[in-house]
């Protein structure tokens, strides 16, 4: 374990890379999107419980986290990536797809720019190079990887929902 002298860069670990300015990503899977609360008051997100949800009828703001298994930098990793790049790299690939609609996101690489912090982050995505994408067989593994991971994730959000829904009713109760 490394020695900090400034505790405040610690960082809780996480199974998943959050994308930063200057970063380079390559996509070598499909999406994994999950339903999600977050909460100010605890700075964590929970799962959204769909029809009826708690948070929902309380005034919490439904968002949708969206997760690719992919390279950043060339190190393979699980990608957490904000719906605002999302939707550009989304909407990048309809015009590709207009001049061949063979290609696909998964066949170029992506440059990350980003700016501000918090609230006010801004992500600008610029089309890459051409880049021969994963074989069958890998993104097939990639697949069962990325479902594997990020499942037990919406598992620890869904128990988290649970566990305040829980804690609130108690409360009311008393």
């Amino acid at each position: 374990m490394p020695y900090y002298d400034d505790e405040s860069k610690v960082k809780r670990p996480t199974d998943f890379i959050k994308l930063e300015d200057g970063d380079v990503i390559i996509l070598q899977s499909n999406v994994y999107t999950i339903a999600t609360h977050f909460l100010n008051d605890i700075k964590r997100s929970v799962l959204c419980g769909g029809d009826g949800c708690y948070f929902c009828q309380n005034g919490n703001q439904m968002r949708y986290e969206y997760y690719y298994h992919g390279l950043v930098n060339g190190k393979k990793c699980i990608i957490r990536m904000p719906a605002s790049v999302f939707y550009q790299i989304s909407n990048q690939e309809k015009f590709i797809q207009k001049k061949d609609k063979k290609l696909d996101k998964r066949d170029f690489d992506w440059g990350i720019s980003k700016e501000g912090s918090g609230l006010n982050t801004k992500y600008t995505v610029t089309k890459g190079d051409r880049i021969k994408r994963v074989d069958d067989s890998v993104f097939e593994a990639n697949k069962k990887s990325l479902i594997n991971i990020v499942s037990k994730y919406e598992k620890r959000l869904e128990e988290k929902a649970l566990e305040i829904v829980a804690q609130d009713s108690q409360e009311d109760s008393e």
